[in-house]
């Protein structure tokens, strides 16, 4: 079914492609490149988008709309060229026909990012919109006349030609043209309240996708705007600028794919054509009313006015970004507080860090001085008495060098004690597994190690690996009932993963206790994980994720 699913999509963007071509090859002089390059340019997301996501209908409306595209610029080119075959249907297929592609834009609009509706409560209005919209689109494409449009921009000629469907009245004509703009330009805030809608009860990751297609969306708008109203010349290519930039934010929504090079582009883009909007219309007004006012002004001073105008301007900018990382990031911190906010956590934990360094530093200093000390300082003055007495008295001496001897060793086990405090000594005799496999055997547990090539592991991840074996090893033989537990060590990218597994009764008949919070403060301390779950057909997995570099202290 996938493969299926991405050979339809990728056919059908084929298709829209090689009819684009064909009308770019077709047309005389004239190229259609607005409806030309805005199909290729819909085709390829499209298809994408379908290929992925093959439930969510938003790539195959895409798919549709860019049909639409190249089939109105084929059709085009083919009457611009003069052919008479079929020129009746071509030129309704331009005309009239084409205006399908406005519920299609509507309901990719309405279904952002998942393919569905914000919610049940939208259904009926949609409904009820959309069949308005079809049923006007059905009588405009049925009424009896020509075939082309009133405001047709098709060749003089094709004013004579008939429409091949037309069943309704012509004097249904002024009627349709009046509600065209209410029920079919009119509806698209449905779709921009919709977006602002998931806006406003949206977060995360969904919050800064639909912000990026409301956006890109406004820039659209502004450059159609533009395009008509300031430069009529250049309508064309910023149509096809703003129609890019929307089909790759709904890729990136969709898709979830490039979104932080996605949101930087259509921020540049949303600022910069909101300030050339701005500084136009404002140039395009001062001027007016300086030559209204009689004031005669040079060329010259026209780009004085446009620079003072742009530099007016410029705090405005900054206003636009941080209102749109606003809307992005909602109404918690945006990505410079939030950084700002890691920066002093983190600095926070440094400082804990090296507090607690010092507390274990101070401790170790206690141990040393009040029970090592006066140890080693009583076996240091005994030792110089029994010097003198073992001539004299030599079963006295005999009896404080049994003394000593005995302190001594009590001396040994404190250093001892001390020492596995700081690091387990199995790990330097025996390394990591041997050390686990080790404390297994004392356990009465059958140990299975499945360890990939690591390289040596730095000294607080091993000791974290070795607390966190032991405890998971020590849990499997007190509380699991298995004979038998399975250790793995490998390493994934920068990342150490180790894992015990058992074949026990599982997690549910045991309450986490002092060990697992243990597990789970060392692993979090180091910046890393710790999962435990049920493993599939009865036991325990507890998998830790230690990061090889940890922050310095």
């Amino acid at each position: 079914m996938t493969v299926l699913t991405r050979l339809t999509a990728g056919a059908l963007a084929a298709g829209v492609v090689v009819t684009a071509a064909a009308a770019a090859a077709l047309a005389p002089t004239d190229v259609p490149w607005k409806l030309v390059l805005v199909a290729s340019l819909w085709a390829v997301p499209g298809a994408l988008i379908a290929a992925d996501r093959p439930r969510n209908p938003v790539g195959w409306l895409v798919l549709l709309a860019a049909g639409m595209f190249a089939t109105a610029g084929l059709a085009t080119a083919w009457l611009e060229s003069g052919h008479r075959t079929a020129a009746p249907w071509a030129a309704w297929a331009t005309d009239r026909a084409s205006a399908l592609i406005v519920p299609a834009t509507l309901l990719v609009l309405l279904l952002l990012p998942d393919g569905r509706l914000p919610s049940r409560r939208w259904r009926p209005v949609v409904t009820v919109v959309l069949g308005a919209q079809l049923a006007l689109i059905s009588a405009w494409a049925l009424l009896r006349g020509p075939a082309p449009a009133p405001d047709t921009e098709l060749p003089g000629w094709t004013a004579s030609l008939t429409n091949p469907v037309g069943v309704l009245p012509s004097a249904w004509t002024g009627v349709v043209t009046t509600l065209e703009p209410w029920l079919l330009t009119g509806p698209l805030v449905l779709a921009a309240g919709a977006i602002a809608h998931r806006i406003s009860r949206g977060w995360g990751d969904e919050r800064r996708r639909l912000t990026d297609v409301l956006a890109a969306a406004m820039v659209f708008l502004l450059c159609v705007v533009v395009g008509q109203w300031v430069w009529p010349a250049a309508s064309g290519v910023l149509d096809v600028a703003g129609a890019a930039l929307l089909a790759g934010s709904l890729v990136s929504a969709v898709l979830r794919r490039h979104m932080r090079r996605a949101a930087i582009v259509v921020g540049h883009a949303l600022v910069y054509s909101t300030l050339s909007a701005l500084a136009a219309l404002t140039t395009v007004s001062v001027l007016a009313l300086l030559r209204s006012s009689g004031v005669d002004v040079p060329p010259l001073a026209v780009g004085l006015v446009a620079a003072v105008v742009a530099v007016a301007q410029l705090p405005l900018g900054d206003l636009l970004r941080r209102a749109l990382r606003r809307l992005r990031n909602g109404p918690g911190p945006d990505d410079e507080e939030l950084v700002t906010l890691l920066e002093g956590q983190l600095l926070q934990s440094r400082h804990e860090m090296v507090a607690a360094r010092e507390d274990e530093r101070a401790a170790l200093r206690r141990e040393l001085h009040d029970v090592l000390g006066p140890t080693l300082a009583g076996l240091t003055m005994q030792l110089g008495v029994v010097a003198e007495i073992v001539r004299t008295e030599p079963d006295t001496a005999a009896e404080r060098l049994a003394r000593l001897e005995d302190a001594s060793r009590r001396a040994l086990d404190d250093v001892r004690r001390l020492s596995r405090g700081l690091r387990p000594p199995g790990l330097d005799e025996l390394g990591l597994l041997g050390a686990l496999r080790d404390l297994a055997e004392r356990q009465g547990v059958d140990l299975v190690v499945r360890a990939a090539p690591v390289p040596a592991l730095p000294a607080s991840v091993e000791v974290a690996a070795y607390r966190i074996g032991s405890e998971a090893i020590t849990n499997a033989a007190r509380h699991s009932g298995a004979q038998r537990v399975e250790v793995s060590l490998e390493q994934v990218g920068t990342t150490v993963v180790v894992r015990v597994a058992d074949a026990g009764c599982g997690t549910r008949s045991t309450r986490p206790g002092v060990g697992t919070l243990s597990m789970r403060e060392r692993a979090t301390e180091l910046g890393g994980r710790l999962t435990i779950r049920d493993t599939e057909g009865g036991g325990t997995t507890v998998e830790a994720r230690l990061p090889l570099s940890t922050v310095p202290t």
